[in-house]
């Protein structure tokens, strides 16, 4: 058996061990041990008098878990946020909130106060460290409104940004400026301690200031007016409203100088040096095309449709995308969306004409907006038999993907990982015979 006809059927009968494959080096349990183990990160707990953890984002209690491994005892008191309804196996030191996601309602805003109470209660000092870690889910889990926005404006806003077609880093740029912990707002209320930020960025466009909306990090000179106006066009109230928000921000010079350090742990390359290495071991060429978080879910199905018509009749070979495709939802769609999914279902009309390829998209903290499904797997029979079932441009133009490939058993399914960066879009080509 090839080592290709090898990987086709470990994708077709257990696609968990894939994804165990791609993210068990990218743990972020893991991540945050070893970065708090290395020479750097001990010289920061040792210049402490007390270390507290504030962890915050889908990746919250494995992050927190991995600052538990190592400090152990030294934590003083530590918080983690997440949609998660509980905390499980962390020390009792640690308080859990959940907050909303994907929009923020009053979850976030209660999850965000108790955040903001207990932070009063540690009476920080300027001898104090609190390991601030940042993970994906972050802009909605503690976003709380700023004056005079109420918790259902504040979602309306989000909600309107998600489904607008632009990219991640502008959408996190403009919703920070309305939130009260965020674009800089954790800081404030961690003065006067140090402050230690690890961030796990998901996001291949944008800087570590984009990721979670910059809670410990303020944008300069941002001018949010214009595109929120223009978003916010069909509800003059709302906007009005907003504006008022927007007066209200914080200057940068209010900001309290107390980092210590900004430490990217892992991001959107690591994840794709990671598919990288998994198909070459399974003896696949394999390569990396440009990072694609933000870009149009069709730009990214061109670019590997584009990519695999250059190379067909060569070797095989593992075409890879690793970003966030966006995905603008019409208001008369009735699907349940997914960015993987809708992508996989995009490839597939490239799969059905080409018996020698296939397409295997995952979302790395092993949700696609729906819970229980990690992404998609379609191969020729099954993109054949999609493409004759139905029109895939309709479907698409629906936001309808998941009703689709879940009809022909082409969903990725399992648990959420430990791993929050972004998806992984492949595509496989010059599948020998018989494969």
């Amino acid at each position: 058996m090839t080592d290709v006809i090898r990987w086709r059927r470990l994708l077709v009968f257990d696609p968990n061990e894939v994804f165990s494959a791609l993210v068990s080096g990218l743990d972020s349990a893991r991540l945050h041990q070893d970065y708090l183990e290395s020479e750097e990160g001990a010289r920061h707990v040792a210049d402490a008098s007390r270390v507290f953890v504030v962890a915050i984002g889908k990746c919250a209690q494995a992050s927190a878990e991995g600052c538990a491994a190592h400090l152990g005892n030294r934590i003083e008191s530590g918080i983690t946020i997440d949609d998660l309804d509980r905390s499980e196996g962390l020390p009792d030191v640690f308080a859990h909130y959940r907050g909303d996601h994907p929009y923020a309602l009053e979850q976030s805003t209660f999850a965000a106060d108790r955040l903001i109470a207990d932070i009063a209660t540690w009476q920080l000092t300027p001898h104090d460290l609190v390991i601030v870690s940042v993970s994906g889910g972050t802009s909605s889990l503690i976003a709380s409104p700023v004056t005079p926005l109420t918790v259902h404006e504040l979602a309306s806003v989000h909600e309107r940004l998600l489904s607008s077609g632009l990219t991640v880093t502008t959408i996190n740029s403009l919703r920070r400026q309305l939130s009260r912990l965020h674009d800089g707002g954790l800081l404030r209320q961690l003065s006067p301690a140090r402050v230690l930020t690890l961030i796990q960025a998901d996001n291949a466009q944008g800087s570590s200031l984009s990721v979670g909306s910059g809670p410990t990090m303020q944008e300069q000179n941002i001018d949010a007016s214009a595109p929120l106006e223009h978003l916010l066009a069909v509800e003059p109230d709302l906007w009005t409203r907003v504006t008022e928000a927007l007066r209200t921000k914080v200057p940068s010079s209010a900001l309290p100088a107390r980092h210590v350090g900004v430490v990217v742990l892992s991001d959107v390359p690591a994840l794709a040096r990671a598919c990288r290495v998994l198909m070459e071991s399974v003896g696949l060429d394999a390569v990396l095309l440009d990072s694609q978080s933000g870009a149009a879910w069709s730009t990214i199905v061109d670019r590997l449709v584009w990519a695999a018509r250059t190379l067909e009749g060569t070797k095989p070979t593992a075409l890879i995308v690793c970003g966030e495709a966006t995905v603008e939802v019409p208001e008369h769609a009735d699907g349940l969306g997914g960015r993987c999914q809708h992508v996989a279902l995009a490839l597939s009309e490239y799969v059905a004409h080409s018996p020698s390829s296939m397409a295997f998209t995952m979302a790395s903290d092993g949700r696609d907006r729906i819970a229980g499904v990690r992404g998609a797997f379609v191969d020729h029979p099954t993109a054949r038999a999609i493409t004759s079932a139905m029109s895939i441009r309709s479907v698409l133009e629906a936001a309808g993907a998941h009703g689709a490939l879940q009809s022909h058993d082409a969903l990725l399914c399992g648990d959420r990982t430990r791993v929050n960066l972004c998806d992984a879009y492949i595509l496989v080509i010059n599948l020998p015979s018989g494969a």
